[in-house]
């Protein structure tokens, strides 16, 4: 049998709450330069590399559930799916939930998409060149 391990954000460890003290929670505006997170601007969210900061603090990987009870537009759930890691968020506001839900659809990394616009623009000048 498998056993498992809850960690709660308010457990009284204090190296773990001095770490994740000491960093910087930042606001979801931090969001707004990444991909996938600036879809929709969530005034009640938070940055997506405290996110990252927090899981990594607690060693947490792709063996973890992550549970994210008020999910909002997503923020825990997109890096979990980025880091491959399982995460469910639930969220009550069906607005929200719907934007969740389509931003946890995306599966196509954004580099990808970059690096295929990229390889367009480059065909259409070399193209442009054999026309003149």
């Amino acid at each position: 049998m498998q056993t498992q391990t809850h960690l709660s954000l308010f457990e009284d460890n204090p190296a773990v709450r001095s770490n994740i003290e000491l960093s910087r929670s930042g606001t979801f505006l931090d969001n707004m330069a990444l991909p996938v997170h600036r879809w929709f601007r969530y005034s009640a969210g938070f940055a997506a590399q405290w996110v990252e900061e927090v899981l990594a603090e607690w060693r947490i990987k792709e063996g973890y559930l992550v549970l994210d009870p008020f999910a909002g537009s997503g923020t825990v759930s997109v890096v979990c799916d980025t880091l491959g890691i399982p995460s469910l968020g639930v969220e009550a506001h069906p607005v929200v939930a719907r934007i969740l839900k389509a931003k946890l659809l995306w599966t196509t990394p954004p580099d990808s998409v970059a690096d295929f616009a990229a390889t367009v623009l480059i065909h259409k000048h070399k193209s442009k060149s054999h026309i003149q």
